[in-house]
């Protein structure tokens, strides 16, 4: 008979989230704030939503700048067979 009892866990549980002091204007918090419990998530999902709107806007701009590079490449190559045509 198996009497192996696991020890409980005593803690907070490990997080992803890091800790630290951030100082905002008092507006931001007072707005935050009237959302009640919770309000720190709040200003989290906030930053998270800029966070890949801006990572959305980077990779919309790579992407526009690798269609101008192979339309730039492919626009070349027809001139030159102009060029050489004539």
């Amino acid at each position: 008979m198996n009497t192996h009892v696991e020890p409980k866990k005593i803690g907070r549980p490990l997080s992803r989230k890091a800790l630290l002091t951030l100082r905002l204007e008092q507006e931001v918090v007072d707005h935050f704030r009237t959302f009640g419990k919770g309000w720190l998530a709040n200003v989290n999902d906030a930053l998270k939503k800029v966070m890949k709107q801006e990572q959305a806007r980077a990779e919309k701009k790579a992407s526009a700048a690798r269609v101008k590079a192979v339309l730039d490449k492919m626009t070349k190559k027809q001139q030159a067979k102009k060029v050489a045509r004539d």
